[in-house]
C-alpha cells in the first residue's frame, strides 16, 4: 500500500528563489510515483501542475470558516517500576539440626527503570477561522513574511482536516508551524525535510525567531530529512537536545542531461558563480579571488549571476577597480539561461560558507563543468572529486582557478570523474530514502 503523503512545500515553480523550489519540485514528482501524494503550496501556477501530484494552492482557498474537529491527541506517559534482585538460599526447616531444606530467596539490591507507553486521546477542538490574505505576486519572501506565515498555515490546517493521510512532510522553516500545527490536531507523523537553516543563512549568532522556531520544530518532529550529513552534523552542534536517531540525511537528486558545450563569443575562458548575492554564498570572496587572478593575467572573463542584498556593493566594486570588461553581473537567470551561461563555462565556483547542498553544483557538474567547491557544502560529500576550498581562502581559490584554466586535461579528467559519480544520484533515489523514513514511521 503506497502511504499517504501531506507535504507542506513553499517554492515551487515558477515561483522561485533559489535551490529549494527545484528540490521540491524533483522530489515530489519522484515521490508521486512511489505514493500518494498531496502538495500544498501558498501560491500555483496552472502551467505547473505535475502529473499524479493534488496541489492545493491556499490562495484559492476560501476563508475557512471556524469549525468544530475531532484531535487525535497522543500523550506519552512514564511509568517508574523497581526491580528487586533477589538471593536465594537454602534454609533449615529445624532450628535445631539439619533435616528438609528449602529454598528461600531475600531481596539483597533493587533498580528503578521506566517504562514509556503512548496513550491516543480523542476530543472536540476548535479550529478558528483563518484570516483574510493575498498571496500576491512572485515573490513569496516579499512583504509582510510573518503574515504570509500565519495565512499559510491557517488554511493548511483546514485543508488537513478534510483528507486522510499517513504522514505530514514539511519543507524548511516557512511550513515547520504549519506542520506542528497539523500534528496536533491528527496525530499524524510530522517529518521535517530540512534543505537549509538558520545558521547557514545568518550564521552561528543569529538566535532570532526564525531560530527558535527551527528549534522548536526539531524537537517536536518525528523524523528529521537533512540534505547532507554536513546539515546534519550542523543541527547536532548548533540545535540543542535533538536526539541523532530520529536524523536521517538524504541526498538531493539531480535530473541528469548532459548538456551539449558552447563556444562563448569571446575568446577569453569563463568562470562562473551561480547564487544569491549574500554573505553565505560567498559572492565577495569569489570576486576578490577574481581580482587576485585578473592582477595576473587577462585572459578569463567572471560572471556573477544572481540577485540579493550585495549585488550593488560588487558592482560599484567592480567599477572602481575598472574591472568592467572582465567581471560582468547577470542579475537573475531563468533555469534556460542558467543552462545557456554553463554550456559555455570553463569552471563553476562555489565559494559557500555554508552550503546545505549545493544543486547548482551537481547542475554545472551534469553540463560537464568542473566544480571548484566549499569546504563547507553538502554536495561534495557526492562530487568527492572536485576541488575543495575554503572560501576565505583567496589565494587558494584563485590558485586552483589558474591551476584548471592552465591545464584542459585536468577540466577534462575531474569532468570524467564528476560524470561518474553523478549517475546514481537521481530524484528517484533521493525518493526511496524519503519513503524508507515514511515506512520506519507508519510501522
Amino acid at each position: 500500500m503506497k502511504p499517504r503523503i501531506f507535504m507542506l512545500g513553499w517554492e515551487f515553480p515558477p515561483f522561485l528563489n533559489g535551490g529549494l523550489g527545484v528540490a521540491s519540485q524533483g522530489l515530489a514528482e519522484a515521490l508521486s510515483e512511489v505514493s500518494d501524494l498531496t502538495l500544498v503550496l501558498p501560491k500555483s501556477h496552472p502551467d505547473f501542475q505535475p502529473e499524479g501530484i493534488d496541489v492545493l494552492d491556499v490562495s484559492h482557498v476560501q476563508e475557512p470558516e471556524g469549525e468544530i474537529q475531532k484531535r487525535i491527541r497522543t500523550e506519552r506517559h512514564q511509568e517508574f517500576l523497581k526491580k528487586v534482585n533477589l538471593a536465594y538460599i537454602e534454609v533449615s526447616v529445624s532450628g535445631y539440626e539439619v533435616l528438609d531444606t528449602e529454598v528461600f530467596p531475600i531481596p539483597i539490591s533493587e533498580e528503578t527503570f521506566v517504562v514509556e507507553h503512548e496513550v491516543k486521546i480523542e476530543e472536540d477542538v476548535y479550529v478558528p477561522p483563518a484570516k483574510p490574505f493575498q498571496f500576491e505576486g512572485s515573490d513569496l519572501y516579499k512583504g509582510d513574511l510573518h503574515n504570509r506565515i500565519r495565512a499559510y498555515t491557517e488554511r493548511a490546517v483546514h485543508l488537513a482536516l478534510e483528507r486522510e493521510f499517513d504522514v505530514i512532510h514539511a519543507h524548511d522553516w516557512m511550513t515547520f508551524l504549519a506542520g506542528m500545527e497539523i500534528k496536533a490536531y491528527t496525530g499524524k507523523p510530522l517529518v521535517l525535510h530540512v534543505h537549509s537553516l538558520e545558521y547557514d543563512r545568518a550564521g552561528v549568532d543569529s538566535k532570532g525567531w526564525v531560530y527558535a522556531l527551527e528549534t522548536h520544530a526539531l524537537k517536536q518532529a518525528d523524523a528529521i530529512i537533512p540534505v547532507s550529513h554536513y546539515t546534519a552534523q550542523v543541527i547536532h552542534k548548533h540545535y540543542p537536545n535533538i536526539p541523532q536517531e530520529k536524523v536521517h540525511p538524504v541526498w538531493n537528486g539531480t535530473k541528469i542531461h548532459l548538456g551539449t558545450r558552447s563556444e562563448p563569443h569571446f575568446p577569453e575562458h569563463l568562470v562562473v558563480f551561480l547564487g544569491r548575492l549574500t554573505s553565505q554564498k560567498g559572492p565577495k570572496y569569489f570576486f576578490e579571488a577574481a581580482c587576485q587572478v585578473l592582477a595576473q593575467r587577462r585572459d578569463i572573463r567572471f560572471v556573477i549571476a544572481g540577485k540579493g542584498d550585495l549585488a550593488s556593493e560588487l558592482v560599484r566594486a567592480t567599477a572602481k577597480r575598472r574591472l568592467g570588461d572582465r567581471i560582468h553581473f547577470t542579475g537573475f537567470l531563468e533555469s534556460h539561461d542558467v543552462s545557456k551561461l554553463l554550456s559555455m563555462a570553463d569552471i563553476m565556483v562555489m565559494p559557500s560558507l555554508s552550503e546545505p547542498f549545493g544543486l547548482v553544483a551537481l547542475e554545472a557538474a551534469s553540463m560537464g563543468v568542473p566544480c571548484v567547491l566549499s569546504t563547507q557544502s553538502g554536495v561534495g560529500e557526492v562530487l568527492k572529486s572536485s576541488p575543495k576550498v575554503d572560501p576565505e581562502n583567496i589565494d587558494h581559490m584563485a590558485s586552483l582557478i589558474n591551476e584548471l584554466i592552465d591545464s584542459e586535461a585536468l577540466r577534462a579528467e575531474i569532468v570524467a570523474k564528476q560524470e561518474a559519480e553523478l549517475s546514481h544520484l537521481t530524484w528517484e533515489s533521493a525518493a526511496s530514502g524519503v519513503v524508507e523514513v515514511y515506512r520506519q514511521l507508519m510501522n
